[in-house]
């Protein structure tokens, strides 16, 4: 079925999902992804000082993984944090989103613009 990319919240990683995992991939192809520095990934150092460079720094290691699995598009379900970075992508390039569903998603608020990577 088509890519589904699953994106954790803070302080969790992709094991969060594993309850969906199976009713999900009954229609879709589901990827869920320990983003840079949670759960089971690397942790490499981060050296950003903004809230805009946490977005890019996790928003890269999507964009890694989708270039490494050789998927052009994908429809996105980020939670918190995983929403946050999904609504980066999906502002950033939204050539590689298909749709989004943002559950709890961080970065916006009720009198700002959403925060936007650099």
């Amino acid at each position: 079925g088509e890519p589904l990319l699953l994106l954790h919240g803070r302080g969790s990683a992709a094991a969060l999902f594993t309850p969906i995992f199976a009713p999900l991939a009954a229609q879709r192809r589901v990827i869920a992804l320990d983003l840079p520095g949670w759960g089971l990934s690397e942790k490499p150092i981060f050296t950003g000082h903004t809230p805009q460079d946490a977005l890019r720094f996790w928003m890269d290691g999507v964009l890694a993984l989708l270039d490494h699995l050789g998927l052009d598009r994908v429809d996105l379900l980020g939670h918190s944090m995983g929403g946050f970075t999904a609504l980066g992508l999906a502002l950033d390039h939204p050539d590689r989103v298909r749709s989004l569903l943002l559950a709890d998603a961080g970065g916006l608020g009720r009198a700002s613009e959403p925060l936007r990577p650099r």
